[in-house]
């Protein structure tokens, strides 16, 4: 949009700014957006990115099983349903799409299919939690009732209003989801049919009427249509580009309050990790490894617990066996950093060389010394230096 006037006898309207301004505090642009569903919430960038940061670096970590009977702890193999988790998906699929519903609809709702033999499951089908019902003990999909003794539930927050359903962050976040929604609205708007216009081009002519005026206004928007036209005017011709307006400005910059808002609704409490900018923010971290550390301990750390718990209920494993996510892979340091810790834990008796081995997917040792710890800390395995022989050596026997 251009706007043409005489020089010297231009006329500011702010009807417009202080209509849109109103409508804002009204909520009136920003409740006609107000619906937030998953599938809306996903195109929400923060909040997608959110979710991905979770199930993209969660997916990664390898899982181990043990026993413990005791005191003693051990690895053993997995349970069968960590191998062929869900027909047709892959563990780390499997991963994903659990972590995907416990974020955006606050559920994780597994139903067993159970192997006689072991009388624990073979398979755990996740469902959608939006076709499942439940009633006190009872529960349903789609309308067909379904064993309870197979149904495995995981909430990811309870609100003690009704402890029987979780709740999800996209939950909590919506009103900020749709504020987003409505700025991201208005923003198109502006720039598709304008808050104001964006051109002004000046006469210097006191004798420019609006016939005039019509035919110069036509005749610009000629050639502001893209075809890259040389535009032909007379003297005392002046343009100016308008900028936002403050109303418009201030609106603006809701996107990014909202973002750090939606940050921490799903509990990233570092939001630059999924590209949102913070104003006067200060942290910084040392290194890779410090990173990654306060990823883990403030971001990842509940979610995994959370994981943790679920795949080591009663249900689904015996009370002797338990499953965790090995996190060792994000507190990798650099490549020197690294080797000299697994040099310490070695000489300290808590990691085998074999062990120290397998990170790196080498082969064991072949004489079977590898998987030796030292211990007392700092004590050696290797064989005693043989006698030496006085006639070899160059002495004299006695």
């Amino acid at each position: 949009m251009s706007l043409l006037r005489r020089a010297g006898r231009a006329r500011r309207s702010g009807a417009g700014a202080a209509a849109v301004a109103a409508a804002f505090r009204r909520g009136g642009v920003a409740s006609a957006l107000m619906s937030v569903s998953p599938e809306s919430a996903r195109r929400q960038s923060t909040f997608w990115a959110g979710s991905r940061l979770y199930a993209d670096l969660i997916r990664q970590l390898p899982v181990d099983s043990f026993s413990r009977r005791g005191g003693v702890q051990k690895p053993i193999d997995p349970p069968q349903w960590y191998r062929t988790p869900m027909a047709g998906v892959r563990w780390s699929s499997w991963v994903d799409m659990a972590i995907m519903s416990l974020l955006y609809r606050g559920n994780l709702v597994g139903y067993c299919d159970m192997d006689q033999r072991t009388l624990y499951p073979g398979s755990i089908a996740l469902l959608d939690p939006d076709r499942v019902t439940r009633k006190g003990a009872d529960w349903s999909y789609n309308g067909k009732p379904l064993d309870p003794s197979r149904v495995w539930w995981t909430p990811w927050a309870l609100d003690p209003a009704d402890p029987m359903w979780g709740i999800s962050p996209l939950q909590v976040a919506a009103r900020s989801l749709g504020v987003a929604d409505a700025a991201r609205a208005y923003v198109e708007s502006f720039f598709k049919a304008g808050g104001h216009p964006t051109l002004e081009v000046i006469y210097d002519d006191p004798d420019f009427g609006d016939d005039d005026a019509a035919k110069a206004k036509s005749r610009v928007m000629d050639v502001m249509s893209g075809d890259r036209e040389p535009w032909v005017h007379g003297a005392g011709i002046t343009t100016k580009v308008w900028q936002l307006s403050p109303v418009d400005a201030a609106f603006l910059e809701v996107a990014n309050a909202t973002d750090v808002d939606v940050c921490r609704f799903l509990g990233i409490r570092s939001p630059e990790m999924v590209g949102v900018a913070q104003q006067g923010s200060s942290i910084t971290y040392a290194n890779l490894e410090q990173r990654m550390s306060a990823l883990l301990q403030f971001t990842l750390g509940p979610v995994i617990r959370l994981l943790e718990e679920a795949m080591s209920d009663p249900l689904v494993s015996p009370a002797s066996q338990f499953m965790k996510f090995n996190v060792g892979l994000f507190l990798r340091g650099d490549a020197m950093t690294q080797a000299k810790i697994e040099d310490m834990r070695v000489r300290n008796g808590t990691q085998s060389r074999d062990d120290v081995r397998a990170l790196h997917d080498e082969n064991p040792i072949p004489d079977g010394t590898g998987g030796e710890y030292l211990w007392p800390p700092g004590a050696t395995t290797l064989p005693d230096a043989p006698t030496p022989d006085p006639l070899k050596e160059g002495g004299n026997a006695a």
